[in-house]
């Protein structure tokens, strides 16, 4: 109640949240008499012209996480190889993925330019891989892979970015949207 003793009885303000529990939104409702509320219908939808996707890569008649990791690995190549996208951003729930794909994408051939964007790297690695993923592609350059957390799922707009890959499933079902939205943004989508 911190903030209503602080406000004048007058004052009118907004709050924007991307998303709004139930049981918060009841207590701002007790809170503030007369609340109004809007809500936006598809706001945490996967863009219009987005393609989804689902590879199985579950089977094999070893079942461990090395194993797992080795079927994903391979489906992700697969893909990358078929889709053949300028600019792919490759999803992973931590760090640790991250230098696993990284390093399978690199050991594998030069036909990918493979760059990151997690914690573990310096910031000025970062900046440099990023202002490099977003720049406008050249016919002499190999397609781009930017492997990251989800430190990218927000506010990085590429018209270029053509294909997104989740090797890691999201935590968070809202983080689904923001990963898969960064492609389906350009000038046509």
């Amino acid at each position: 109640a911190p903030l209503r003793a602080a406000a004048s009885a007058g004052l009118r303000c907004v709050l924007v949240s991307a998303t709004l529990p139930q049981h918060t939104f009841d207590e701002l409702q007790e809170l503030f008499a007369g609340l109004g509320a809007a809500f936006g219908p598809g706001l945490h939808r996967t863009a219009t012209g987005c393609i989804e996707e689902l590879v199985d890569c579950s089977g094999g008649d070893e079942i461990t996480l090395e194993s797992g990791t080795a079927r994903k690995l391979e489906a992700m190549m697969d893909a990358l190889d078929r889709v053949r996208s300028l600019r792919t951003l490759v999803f992973c729930n931590k760090i640790e993925t991250c230098r696993v794909v990284e390093n399978a994408l690199k050991r594998r051939d030069d036909s990918y330019q493979v760059m990151a964007y997690h914690e573990a790297i310096r910031e000025e690695s970062r900046a440099a891989s990023l202002q490099t993923w977003l720049s406008p592609p050249s016919p002499s350059q190999p397609p781009m892979v930017l492997v990251c957390t989800d430190r990218t799922s927000r506010g990085i707009d590429s018209m270029w970015c053509e294909h997104v890959v989740l090797f890691e499933f999201p935590r968070d079902p809202s983080e689904y949207v923001r990963r898969v939205g960064r492609t389906a943004r350009g000038a046509g989508g």
